[in-house]
């Protein structure tokens, strides 16, 4: 799928000597690919209601992006700690 990790894209600025404008870039591309993977998967189950369980990082963005997809988002929780 082409997604790269964190800690990937991390280790690939350093080595290619990036600003951290860049790596910010490159994260949040990464974030945006992440979650249209996620949307789409989602799309083909059409099974509601579904509970979607995400990392902290992703909560508001993804949120946003099923609203704006017309997906009706009721959150349980923003930050879980165990």
């Amino acid at each position: 799928m082409g997604v790269h990790g964190k800690n990937w894209i991390l280790a690939s600025a350093e080595m290619n000597d990036q600003s951290e404008v860049e790596v910010q870039a490159a994260l949040d591309e990464e974030f945006r690919r992440r979650e249209t993977i996620w949307l789409q998967r989602i799309d083909v189950l059409n099974v509601w209601p579904i509970l979607f369980v995400c990392g902290t990082e992703h909560v508001s963005s993804f949120s946003a992006r099923l609203a704006s997809n017309s997906v009706s988002v009721k959150l349980l929780e923003t930050e879980w700690r165990g």
